[in-house]
């Protein structure tokens, strides 16, 4: 079986940045991991952060 598969970057209670990927089956959301993001991923999380808040 072939998915898309969907990677993000969130934040957790203000302080922890989180790597996350899933994929949709059906109406359901599947979690394929969820970890810590790693110094760069976190440093891509608030570059994007700081350009959505700025409005650029």
């Amino acid at each position: 079986m072939e998915e898309d598969r969907y990677i993000c970057l969130g934040r957790l209670h203000d302080t922890v940045i989180f790597f996350v990927v899933f994929t949709e089956r059906g109406e359901n959301i599947h979690l394929i991991t969820a970890r810590k993001a790693d110094p760069i991923e976190e440093m891509l999380y608030y570059a994007h952060y700081e350009k959505e808040t700025r409005g650029n």
